[in-house]
C-alpha cells in the first residue's frame, strides 16, 4: 500500500503541467477575443466562460496538490507506524481543521485513491473544455 500511495502522489504532482497548459489556453483564448472581438455580449460571454473554466482549473489544481502532499506524508509516516494509526491521525487533523466532514472519517484507502483520481480526471476534462473553447473562438474569428 505504501508504494501505491507514493505512485499516486507522483501522478498527482503532474497537475502543475496541466495548470500551465490551462493558463496557455486561457491566454490565447482571451488574446483572440481582444484582438478580433467586437466587444459585444457574445464576446463577453466567451470571456466569462474562459475565466470560469480557468477558476475551476485552478481550484482543482490546488485540491490535487494538497491531496498529493497528504499522500506523500501518509506514505512517509506509515513507515514508522501502522497505516491505520496514520489514517486515524490524518482524519482527526482534517476534521479539526474543517477540511473533511465527519461522515467521511475512516474511509478505506481504495475510496480515497479513487477520489484523488476522480479529481485528476476532472482537471483533464476541464482542460479539454478550455481547448475546445479556444478552438471554437479561433474558428469563429479567423
Amino acid at each position: 500500500m505504501n508504494l501505491q500511495l507514493v505512485v499516486l502522489s507522483k501522478l498527482l504532482q503532474s497537475t502543475t503541467g496541466l495548470l500551465i497548459s490551462a493558463y496557455v489556453a486561457a491566454i490565447f483564448t482571451l488574446w483572440l477575443i481582444i484582438q478580433f472581438g467586437n466587444v459585444m455580449l457574445f464576446d463577453l460571454l466567451y470571456v466569462l466562460i474562459c475565466l470560469v473554466l480557468l477558476g475551476i482549473q485552478h481550484y482543482l489544481s490546488l485540491r490535487i496538490k494538497f491531496d498529493s502532499a497528504l499522500l506523500a506524508t501518509v506514505a512517509e509516516y506509515s513507515q514508522t507506524q501502522s497505516l491505520e494509526q496514520t489514517t486515524k491521525e490524518l482524519d482527526l487533523s482534517l476534521i479539526n481543521l474543517k477540511l473533511m466532514p465527519t461522515n467521511k472519517c475512516g474511509r478505506a484507502w481504495e475510496l480515497r485513491e479513487l477520489g484523488c483520481l476522480a479529481l485528476f480526471k476532472w482537471q483533464i476534462f476541464v482542460l479539454c473544455l478550455q481547448y475546445i473553447a479556444f478552438i471554437c473562438i479561433f474558428l469563429l474569428y479567423r
